[in-house]
C-alpha cells in the first residue's frame, strides 16, 4: 500500500470514528472545547510515554467529547499535512474510545450458511 492509499485509508476510518461519536449527539460548550484543546495541545508537546501521564491529570475531561475533539483536531492536522500528528492523535483517540465503551460490540460468532 503507497502513501496515498494509506493516508484515504486512515481518513476514511477517521470519518467513521467521527460520525460514530457525532450520532450518540454529543453537545459540547465552548469553555469546555477550550479545555480539550489545551490537553490536546499538551499531548501534542510531551516527551515521547508520557501522555498516559497527560491524561491522568485530566480525567475529569477524557469522556466522548474529548475523543470527538481529538478526531477534529486530527482532521485539521491532516489538512495542514501533519500527517504524524493526525495518526497520533488518532490512535490515542481509537485507545480512549475502546476504554470508554464507544465502539459498538461486534459480533463475533458465525451463523451457519444456508
Amino acid at each position: 500500500m503507497n502513501l496515498i492509499d494509506s493516508i484515504i485509508r486512515n481518513q476514511s476510518l477517521l470519518l467513521t470514528d467521527f460520525f460514530l461519536l457525532q450520532r450518540r449527539g454529543n453537545i459540547m460548550s465552548q469553555p469546555r472545547k477550550e479545555l480539550y484543546l489545551n490537553v490536546i495541545d499538551e499531548l501534542m508537546r510531551c516527551p515521547n510515554g508520557e501522555e498516559p501521564n497527560v491524561l491522568d491529570q485530566h480525567l475529569d475531561l477524557i469522556d466522548e467529547g474529548f475523543v470527538s475533539m481529538l478526531l477534529q483536531v486530527s482532521t485539521m492536522l491532516t489538512h495542514e499535512g501533519n500527517n504524524d500528528g493526525a495518526q497520533f492523535l488518532v490512535f490515542i483517540a481509537r485507545q480512549l474510545a475502546h476504554q470508554l465503551g464507544l465502539y459498538p460490540k461486534l459480533s463475533t460468532s458465525k451463523t451457519p450458511a444456508q
